[in-house]
Protein backbone atom coordinates (compact mmCIF):
# COMPACT_ATOMS: atom_id res chain seq x y z
CA UNK A 1 0.00 0.00 0.00
CA UNK A 2 3.13 2.51 0.64
CA UNK A 3 4.47 1.30 -2.71
CA UNK A 4 1.22 2.28 -4.30
CA UNK A 5 0.40 6.08 -2.81
CA UNK A 6 4.14 6.87 -3.26
CA UNK A 7 4.81 5.51 -7.12
CA UNK A 8 6.25 2.32 -8.53
CA UNK A 9 9.59 4.35 -8.18
CA UNK A 10 9.79 4.20 -4.67
CA UNK A 11 9.55 0.46 -5.08
CA UNK A 12 12.39 0.33 -7.64
CA UNK A 13 15.02 2.47 -5.43
CA UNK A 14 14.18 0.14 -2.70
CA UNK A 15 14.74 -2.70 -4.57
CA UNK A 16 18.12 -1.43 -6.40
CA UNK A 17 19.28 -0.61 -2.32
CA UNK A 18 18.31 -4.38 -1.59
CA UNK A 19 20.04 -5.74 -4.88
CA UNK A 20 23.49 -4.08 -4.29
CA UNK A 21 23.09 -5.79 -0.18
CA UNK A 22 22.00 -8.69 -1.17
CA UNK A 23 25.12 -9.05 -4.22
CA UNK A 24 27.87 -7.80 -1.44
CA UNK A 25 26.28 -10.37 0.49
CA UNK A 26 26.40 -12.98 -1.82
CA UNK A 27 30.08 -12.14 -2.65
CA UNK A 28 31.37 -12.33 0.86
CA UNK A 29 29.44 -15.55 1.05
CA UNK A 30 31.39 -16.87 -2.01
CA UNK A 31 34.64 -15.61 -0.80
CA UNK A 32 34.24 -17.19 2.57
CA UNK A 33 33.36 -20.90 0.88
CA UNK A 34 36.06 -20.52 -1.26
CA UNK A 35 38.34 -19.33 1.90
CA UNK A 36 36.85 -23.04 3.50
CA UNK A 37 38.24 -25.18 1.06
CA UNK A 38 34.88 -26.84 0.35
CA UNK A 39 34.74 -26.72 -2.89
CA UNK A 40 34.54 -29.57 -5.00
CA UNK A 41 34.61 -29.86 -8.59
CA UNK A 42 33.44 -33.13 -8.84
CA UNK A 43 30.02 -32.77 -7.34
CA UNK A 44 28.77 -32.04 -11.23
CA UNK A 45 30.11 -34.91 -12.75
CA UNK A 46 28.67 -36.55 -14.14
CA UNK A 47 26.95 -34.13 -16.16
CA UNK A 48 23.64 -35.37 -18.02
CA UNK A 49 23.95 -39.15 -16.51
CA UNK A 50 20.60 -40.56 -18.09
CA UNK A 51 21.03 -38.08 -21.28
CA UNK A 52 19.61 -34.99 -21.92
CA UNK A 53 15.98 -36.08 -22.60
CA UNK A 54 14.56 -36.20 -18.56
CA UNK A 55 16.20 -32.67 -18.68
CA UNK A 56 14.14 -31.06 -21.25
CA UNK A 57 11.42 -33.17 -19.82
CA UNK A 58 11.60 -31.40 -17.02
CA UNK A 59 12.45 -27.77 -18.24
CA UNK A 60 8.99 -28.64 -20.31
CA UNK A 61 7.21 -29.62 -17.64
CA UNK A 62 8.46 -27.81 -14.48
CA UNK A 63 10.24 -25.24 -15.46
CA UNK A 64 8.33 -23.12 -18.32
CA UNK A 65 6.04 -21.83 -14.78
CA UNK A 66 9.29 -20.24 -13.27
CA UNK A 67 10.22 -17.79 -15.55
CA UNK A 68 6.58 -16.48 -17.27
CA UNK A 69 4.54 -16.59 -14.78
CA UNK A 70 6.59 -13.24 -13.22
CA UNK A 71 6.55 -11.96 -16.48
CA UNK A 72 2.60 -11.71 -16.50
CA UNK A 73 3.03 -10.38 -13.27
CA UNK A 74 5.94 -7.55 -14.30
CA UNK A 75 3.74 -7.31 -16.94
CA UNK A 76 1.61 -4.75 -14.82
CA UNK A 77 4.13 -2.47 -13.89
CA UNK A 78 5.12 -1.76 -18.00
CA UNK A 79 2.22 0.89 -17.92
CA UNK A 80 3.44 3.28 -15.04
CA UNK A 81 6.47 3.51 -16.05
CA UNK A 82 7.81 7.05 -17.38
CA UNK A 83 10.16 6.08 -20.09
CA UNK A 84 8.36 3.07 -21.30
CA UNK A 85 10.83 3.24 -24.59
CA UNK A 86 13.07 1.78 -22.09
CA UNK A 87 11.83 -1.34 -21.07
CA UNK A 88 12.04 -3.77 -23.51
CA UNK A 89 16.13 -3.58 -22.96
CA UNK A 90 15.90 -2.84 -19.05
CA UNK A 91 13.19 -5.89 -18.67
CA UNK A 92 15.69 -8.01 -20.99
CA UNK A 93 18.90 -7.59 -19.74
CA UNK A 94 17.06 -7.77 -16.01
CA UNK A 95 15.99 -11.41 -16.77
CA UNK A 96 19.31 -12.03 -18.77
CA UNK A 97 21.68 -10.97 -15.43
CA UNK A 98 18.66 -12.66 -13.79
CA UNK A 99 18.79 -16.11 -15.02
CA UNK A 100 22.94 -15.69 -15.11
CA UNK A 101 22.87 -15.18 -11.15
CA UNK A 102 20.98 -18.16 -10.15
CA UNK A 103 23.06 -20.24 -12.11
CA UNK A 104 26.12 -18.84 -10.93
CA UNK A 105 24.09 -19.50 -7.55
CA UNK A 106 22.95 -23.09 -8.38
CA UNK A 107 26.60 -24.10 -9.22
CA UNK A 108 28.01 -22.89 -6.05
CA UNK A 109 25.79 -24.65 -4.21
CA UNK A 110 26.01 -28.42 -6.00
CA UNK A 111 30.19 -27.23 -5.48
CA UNK A 112 30.01 -26.74 -2.41
CA UNK A 113 27.26 -29.39 -1.07
CA UNK A 114 27.14 -32.30 -3.94
CA UNK A 115 23.98 -33.59 -5.31
CA UNK A 116 22.93 -35.43 -2.22
CA UNK A 117 21.71 -32.60 0.26
CA UNK A 118 18.69 -29.81 -0.49
CA UNK A 119 15.34 -30.85 1.53
CA UNK A 120 14.04 -33.61 -0.30
CA UNK A 121 15.44 -37.04 -0.47
CA UNK A 122 16.15 -36.26 -4.23
CA UNK A 123 15.41 -33.90 -7.01
CA UNK A 124 12.49 -35.91 -8.14
CA UNK A 125 11.17 -36.02 -4.56
CA UNK A 126 11.72 -32.64 -4.08
CA UNK A 127 9.50 -32.10 -7.50
CA UNK A 128 6.80 -34.49 -6.12
CA UNK A 129 6.55 -32.59 -3.09
CA UNK A 130 6.74 -29.08 -5.02
CA UNK A 131 4.11 -30.10 -7.79
CA UNK A 132 1.12 -28.98 -4.97
CA UNK A 133 3.14 -25.20 -5.04
CA UNK A 134 3.94 -25.10 -9.36
CA UNK A 135 -0.11 -26.58 -10.16
CA UNK A 136 -2.11 -24.78 -7.82
CA UNK A 137 -0.27 -22.06 -5.51
CA UNK A 138 1.74 -20.58 -8.29
CA UNK A 139 -0.67 -19.92 -10.34
CA UNK A 140 -2.94 -18.01 -7.90
CA UNK A 141 -0.02 -15.48 -7.64
CA UNK A 142 1.61 -15.57 -10.89
CA UNK A 143 -1.87 -15.81 -12.76
CA UNK A 144 -4.98 -14.88 -10.87
CA UNK A 145 -3.65 -11.74 -9.05
CA UNK A 146 -2.19 -9.82 -11.84
CA UNK A 147 -5.65 -10.84 -13.73
CA UNK A 148 -7.61 -9.27 -10.82
CA UNK A 149 -5.26 -6.16 -10.79
CA UNK A 150 -5.72 -5.63 -13.97
CA UNK A 151 -9.62 -5.74 -13.60
CA UNK A 152 -9.25 -3.23 -10.89
CA UNK A 153 -6.99 -1.27 -13.02
CA UNK A 154 -10.17 -0.89 -15.73
CA UNK A 155 -12.43 -0.58 -13.48
CA UNK A 156 -10.56 2.70 -11.79
CA UNK A 157 -10.08 4.18 -14.68
CA UNK A 158 -13.57 4.15 -15.79
CA UNK A 159 -14.42 5.25 -12.97
CA UNK A 160 -11.81 8.26 -13.16
CA UNK A 161 -13.32 9.10 -16.59
CA UNK A 162 -16.50 9.25 -15.35
CA UNK A 163 -15.38 11.27 -13.09
CA UNK A 164 -13.76 13.95 -15.30
CA UNK A 165 -17.16 13.57 -17.09
CA UNK A 166 -19.70 14.35 -14.67
CA UNK A 167 -16.70 17.97 -13.27
CA UNK A 168 -16.86 19.01 -17.00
Amino acid sequence: MYVMYLGIEVAGRTATIMLILLLLLGLATNILILMAGIIDMGNILPIAEHGWQPIWQVVYSQAVMLPYGEMVTFAMILPTLKKNYRANGVGGSAILFGGLLLSMVTLSNVLALGEDVLMALSYQDHLQTGELVLKWLFPIFSIFFPILLLIVSWLRKIRNKKGEENVS
